[in-house]
């Protein structure tokens, strides 16, 4: 862990009571009632002093953009001595999570290209599954085969998520590795 100590400070929506958690993330945490006048959730780091590369602006933009662009949540940066000024660090949406019915072919190229494609997709398989485990993909053929096509190095281009959090794009399970030319995003509530 990057940190000493972990604080959470939270009220949630038409509540009074907020609530402060701490943890240094050994054995136990502590839970006791706090002030806060808004709303929403505070997350403060203690970061120890041989991780304070961790405090550098562009890392933690990066972090979040990787792991945590399309959580439903918006993510917030408010630097020392910058309290005015607020940067919103994630677009707060995961298109696969979207009703494939309000998405536009457009839409789907643009997220296909964000993924690493190029041009358009020849197929978009878009769908949800339910049962002992759920999930959600959005997988995408390309119209033009890769360069690397019979590279048995090649990796898969299939990125796993979790409740839209990210969790590795190195996940040979998720397709047979004579498929791996296709990209897409496979999510799990419970994966």
């Amino acid at each position: 862990m990057v940190a000493d100590k972990v604080e959470v400070i939270s009220k949630g929506i038409g509540t009074k009571k907020s609530h402060h958690w701490t943890s240094d993330g050994q054995s136990s945490f502590t839970i006791s009632e706090t002030d806060k006048d808004v709303d929403g959730t505070e997350i403060t780091l203690h970061i120890k002093k041989d991780e304070k590369d961790y405090l550098d602006t562009f890392r933690i933009e990066n972090i979040v953009k990787k792991y945590s662009d399309h959580i439903p949540y918006p993510v917030k940066l408010i630097e020392d001595g910058k309290e005015n000024e607020v940067k919103s660090l994630n677009s707060a949406s995961a298109l696969w999570m979207r009703n494939k019915k309000d998405i536009k072919s457009e839409q789907y190229e643009e997220f296909y290209n964000h993924l690493g494609g190029i041009g358009k997709p020849w197929k978009t398989i878009h769908n949800t599954t339910e049962g002992i485990v759920s999930f959600t993909n959005l997988l995408f053929i390309p119209e033009m085969k890769p360069f690397d096509l019979f590279n048995p190095d090649r990796k898969t281009s299939v990125k796993l998520y979790t409740n839209r959090v990210f969790i590795t794009d190195e996940c040979e399970d998720l397709l047979p590795s004579y498929l791996r030319f296709i990209k897409g995003v496979v999510d799990g509530r419970m994966i």
